[in-house]
């Protein structure tokens, strides 16, 4: 198995900045928040008390109208609800680092997902939530069960319905201006995500579809500034995506290519939680059981 340390310093920059690319992609595009209104009825009426905070600013659209704008633009809430799982083929380049990977996702309502980065000879990436357990494998930290703020990125990209679940991914938002972005005019907004996330995202004056974002990521190799550019967008089964991706960091560029997305015929088993996983799953529980024999001693001592 090939080893990606310290040492290899390029390559090991460049194994964080696919992680980060792949983390904000599958955040921003394959779940492009296109945040439109939901057809509402019993508990679901009660929760729009809890609307994110949305500022007005005055002579713009407000930020859940160009949600919704974008949301129409790609297909509509009904093109989106239609499906229960997908199946996604991609590929990413990032050439200053000669890496090439293909990345196979798999995602399923209401929130289960796996994906697969292969990095040929330099080994492959996984990572996962199966509705509890976010989890990721790679060739420079190995096995580890995601919490924190990790754990809140991954539990968004495995929203299914992401793309119209915005009152449980933002609690602010606010169109802060009209300006250039990569040579279109658009509308600025910008959002909090409930995990603190701050992002501005990017929408067609014209067409209303997102056209790209920014934001500045926490890393391991400290904060970075991000843009990503969409491209071109295609149709995947009655539902448009962007078909190239382009993210910059440091002055450097990884390009996502999405090849295919084949709905409703994933076995759920991909979802299941790798060997590796599972033991770091039990260790866990075996502390806990060992912490609490631990004061139970202490207990009967004091008894």
């Amino acid at each position: 198995m090939y080893v990606v340390t310290r040492d290899n310093s390029k390559l090991w920059v460049a194994v964080n900045f696919l992680k980060i690319s792949l983390l904000l992609v599958l955040i921003s595009s394959l779940h492009t928040p296109a945040y439109g209104q939901e057809s509402k009825s019993g508990a679901e009426k009660e929760a729009t008390k809890e609307e994110p905070a949305e500022t007005a600013s005055e002579n713009l659209p407000k930020a859940k109208e160009l949600f919704t704008k974008h949301l129409k633009a790609i297909g509509g809430e009904k093109a989106i609800r239609k499906h229960k799982s997908h199946l996604t083929k991609l590929t990413l380049d990032m050439p200053s680092a000669g890496i090439k990977a293909e990345i196979i996702n798999y995602a399923a309502a209401p929130n289960s997902f796996c994906m697969q980065t292969s990095l040929g000879a330099r080994g492959e990436m996984r990572q996962g939530f199966d509705g509890k357990v976010a989890w990721s494998i790679d060739p420079m930290m190995g096995a580890r069960i995601l919490e924190g703020e990790e754990f809140g990125q991954l539990k968004v990209q495995a929203d299914f319905y992401a793309a119209i679940n915005y009152k449980k991914i933002y609690k602010e938002m606010e169109t802060v201006s009209r300006e250039e972005f990569n040579g279109k005019t658009c509308f600025k907004v910008h959002v909090v995500s409930q995990f603190g996330q701050e992002e501005d995202f990017f929408y067609d004056v014209e067409s209303g579809l997102h056209l790209g974002s920014e934001s500045t990521v926490e890393t391991v190799m400290g904060m970075l500034e991000t843009t990503t550019v969409f491209g071109k967008y295609g149709d995947f089964g009655g539902i448009l995506q962007p078909i190239t991706t382009e993210i910059s960091m440091m002055g450097q560029k990884q390009i996502l290519t999405l090849k295919s997305i084949e709905y409703d015929k994933v076995d759920k088993a991909v979802f299941a939680l790798p060997e590796a996983i599972k033991v770091l799953v039990g260790d866990g529980d075996d502390d806990a059981d060992e912490d609490a024999d631990e004061n139970a001693d202490e207990d009967g001592d004091g008894g």
